[in-house]
């Protein structure tokens, strides 16, 4: 007489289940740090998109008066001696806040000609 046993594995054992359990933690941990990385990218783009939408605002403004159809040697806020440099207050926008700072100066040689630097610093976003 031949008796048959039947094992049934009708289920996972432990170290299955751990080591199943360390592999999800491992993809999950991944996926966040990930996950705030990329939040981080976001938010350092927008602010250098905010930046150069506000300088071409700014630019636009400096472009009026130096419009050689409307140039008044006299009353210019360009004059070198009467604009040597401005620094405008921050504007805050969505928690950061930007400076603008103008210097406008005479090129050597080139007579008559005004040279404007603009720059626009801001803090980078922490959240």
């Amino acid at each position: 007489m031949v008796i048959f046993v039947v094992k049934r594995n009708a289920g996972f054992t432990l170290l299955e289940i751990l080591v199943a359990t360390v592999i999800f933690a491992m993809v999950v941990a991944g996926l966040s740090a990930t996950f705030v990385s990329v939040k981080r990218q976001l938010l350092h783009t927008k602010s250098n998109i905010q930046a150069v939408e506000k300088m071409g605002g700014e630019l636009n403004l400096l472009n009026a008066q130096v419009r050689q159809d409307t140039w008044d040697e006299g009353g210019n806020t360009l004059r070198v001696a009467a604009y040597p440099a401005v620094s405008v207050p921050a504007i805050d926008d969505n928690n950061i806040g930007y400076t603008y700072n103008y210097e406008v100066d005479e090129p050597a040689g080139l007579n008559g000609l005004r040279r404007a630097v603009m720059e626009i610093t801001w803090d980078e976003p922490t959240s």
